[in-house]
């Protein structure tokens, strides 16, 4: 098949509407800008594929020299065109399932990108992970997650994922379990969060006497140690044990 730089299917189109007849370079591109969907040929490309396919003796020219003025070229498709324009139609048909495969598999992806983009709406301005709607805890006019929540003047960021890593590799060397190398204070707060199945960290503090950078440092603890997390409840943020 004729393929050159102006596009793989142009002389498909070129035999196409010569197989309604006879015509010349200009009259031909008139029809296909004003036929086609969508023409993106211009002159110099028309007549690049003319040429091309007069030398695979799929057209064959002749000068118009009859009537007044310069003298037209015109074109006829010959039966070595009508074989390669069968050969576009099986080429075309080929691409057109590719083609439909593409839009229906982007149609189905770009469905999940715009599901994604719904559900993720905010991220936590602590740890930056994405948030859901329903897991936002807005503190002061800012957005952070449930952990990051529990406490804005904690010393330790509560959900840093390298701190639990570091915490759980640290508790396996031990060869500790539950609340095995806790502090008995951290402890406390454990066996305290146990008891009311939950508690804030404002709780905390008024049960302990500590101060909020305290009490965020002890729940850091636990929640490195995988033994508490944040919880989300309709009166605030809860410091709940882990399996909850």
């Amino acid at each position: 098949m004729a393929n050159a730089k102006y596009g793989r299917h142009l002389p498909a189109f070129i035999l196409l509407f010569l197989t309604k007849g006879s015509t010349y370079g200009s009259a031909l591109l008139n029809r296909m800008e004003t036929e086609m969907p969508y023409n993106f040929s211009d002159g110099p490309a028309v007549y690049r594929a003319l040429n091309e396919l007069e030398k695979d003796k799929a057209v064959v020219a002749q000068w118009d020299t009859s009537a007044k003025g310069a003298a037209k070229k015109y074109y006829t498709i010959t039966d070595i065109g009508m074989l390669m324009l069968c050969e576009f139609k099986i080429d075309m048909e080929q691409r057109k399932t590719n083609m439909e495969f593409f839009l229906n598999e982007f149609e189905n992806t770009e469905n999940k990108i715009n599901i994604k983009r719904r559900l993720i709406v905010e991220k936590c301005c602590s740890c930056g992970i994405e948030l859901e709607k329903d897991d936002i805890y807005e503190v002061k006019g800012k957005i952070f997650c449930d952990d990051c929540a529990l406490g804005q003047h904690k010393l330790v960021q509560t959900c840093d994922p390298s701190a639990v890593h570091s915490a759980k590799l640290d508790r396996q060397r031990s060869g500790h379990t539950g609340t095995q190398g806790l502090t008995p204070r951290q402890k406390k707060f454990y066996e305290y969060i146990v008891a009311n199945n939950g508690v804030t960290a404002a709780q905390c503090v008024e049960k302990f006497g500590l101060t909020p950078e305290d009490v965020s440092s002890e729940l850091s603890v636990l929640r490195h140690a995988e033994l508490g997390k944040g919880q989300k409840r309709s009166d605030g943020v809860y410091f709940v044990v882990w399996e909850s």
